[in-house]
């Protein structure tokens, strides 16, 4: 098995069957290509019924962060956004293909955004399943690609604020206190901003912003865009500290 991507190797009974042919260098689809998707939809069928079709189109090409309850998702790799709700308890392990019959991909299962807690129709692109199949068969223990972030233990405490408790579960990353003389203070950051991005990713609660902060590693860059009096404004913080120790609460 292959916890990474969390995928197994099935082996069934049976002599000259079909099968699709995948390959570690197939080519990544085009947004706006329309595709089907194959699955079990419902979860119902346990014989041999005829499976569900969906047509959509590739909406997106990204890494995935997704979340099932409190847990984050194992596999952070590249992934196809879907405009079909392929989020169906029979949907996962699904098949997506092209309108030329060709495998591009296997449906994901039921999970949320990590930013915004919306349910996620995706599917993970054929040649990560190529990847996944070698290594398995191999035996080898394949390491997740060199691309792929790693969550770090950053605080954004040791930048020296401190957020707005956090009660609900979107709460917004306002600003309550700045602690004089550190990086958030020197930068000019201020109290009641709203942080809305960091670098180029969105964040609208509090756990998404711990969640893009928790990639960083010290000598990052860091810049948040925020919200103050309903304007956006970018503030440069620097590099990320090479010591994160979280600062106790400031004054305002």
């Amino acid at each position: 098995a292959d916890l990474h991507r969390e995928l197994a190797v099935l082996k069934i009974e049976g002599i000259n069957l079909p099968y699709f042919k995948i390959s570690a260098d197939s080519p990544r689809q085009a947004i706006g290509t329309r595709v089907l998707a194959l699955s079990n939809l419902f979860g119902v069928a346990v014989g041999d019924e005829r499976v569900s079709i969906q047509h959509g189109v590739v909406a997106a090409h990204v890494p995935l962060r997704a979340r099932r309850g409190s847990h984050e998702a194992a596999y952070r790799g590249d992934v196809y956004i879907l405009d079909c709700t392929t989020n169906n308890p029979g949907s996962p392990g699904g098949c997506l293909i092209n309108w030329q019959g060709d495998c591009i991909g296997m449906l994901g299962k039921e999970l949320r955004s990590a930013e915004n807690a919306t349910w996620l129709s995706y599917a993970i692109p054929t040649n990560e399943l190529a990847l996944s199949l070698e290594a398995i068969l191999s035996e080898r223990n394949d390491q997740p690609p060199v691309n792929e972030r790693r969550a770090s233990n950053f605080d954004i405490r040791s930048l020296g604020l401190e957020l707005v408790p956090d009660l609900l579960n979107l709460t917004p990353p306002f600003v309550e206190a700045i602690v004089p003389d550190t990086q958030a203070a020197e930068a000019g950051l201020r109290t009641d901003d709203l942080i809305v991005a960091v670098g180029n990713r969105t964040v609208t609660s509090q756990r998404g912003l711990r969640h893009e902060l928790s990639y960083l590693i010290p000598g990052d860059p860091i810049q948040l865009n925020i919200i103050r009096n309903g304007r956006i404004v970018l503030i440069d913080l620097g590099v990320v500290p090479s010591v994160t120790e979280p600062r106790g609460k400031g004054e305002k």
